[in-house]
């Protein structure tokens, strides 16, 4: 009797699924409205912990370029995944673009580079497990997270929430609270079945 949409922003945008009947325009309105950012973690795993052990985070300010692998977290501290030598960076719009459209070679080239200039008097080793995903390429995404751009009402954000009909519609982009995160997916999900 109903069905619920959870297709993330970046789907509905990209017109990768076809509704029949067509999306009333106000809803198709909104969906054009609202931003799908990109939020990169590329994994790294060395043979041995070169950095403080002690340390969780690291910063990096490049001299030329803003949003140059400018965080690392380290997941081989207690609680985490001790003694796992992994080490992650995190790049964000401008750079995570770019990073996604490179091979996997010239990002691990330019973070072995970053890592050398951050630690001058170590050895970095060659990292024996290197990946990161390419959330503006996936075909069931498009993207890491939905964001609201300057200008946006509440009204928009209603009229993306909103059923048309028997069609209703959940996910992190119609959380009020919690778009872009994982619990305003659930809870908008949860909320929707219980409806």
């Amino acid at each position: 009797a109903y069905a619920i949409c959870t297709f993330s922003l970046g789907v509905l945008q990209n017109k990768a699924v076809t509704f029949d009947p067509p999306l009333p325009s106000w809803k198709q309105t909104a969906i054009e409205k609202f931003n799908m950012g990109t939020y990169t973690k590329i994994f790294m795993q060395f043979p041995e912990t070169f950095w403080p052990t002690d340390t969780q985070f690291f910063l990096y300010a490049s001299p030329t370029t803003r949003g140059y692998y400018p965080v690392f977290q380290s997941l081989s501290t207690e609680n985490f995944l001790p003694e796992s030598n992994i080490l992650f960076a995190t790049v964000v719009d401008e750079q995570a673009y770019r990073v996604e459209r490179q091979s996997l070679t010239q990002t691990k080239d330019q973070i072995l580079d970053v890592l050398r200039e951050m630690f001058p008097d170590k050895h970095i080793p060659e990292p024996t497990a290197f990946t990161y995903p390419r959330w503006t390429n996936e075909p069931w995404v498009y993207g890491s997270y939905s964001n609201w751009p300057a200008g946006t009402t509440l009204e928009m954000h209603q009229n993306l929430r909103a059923n048309t009909g028997r069609l209703w519609f959940a996910g992190e982009a119609t959380s009020a609270a919690y778009f872009g995160f994982l619990h305003g997916a659930w809870y908008e999900g949860r909320d929707a079945g219980e409806n």
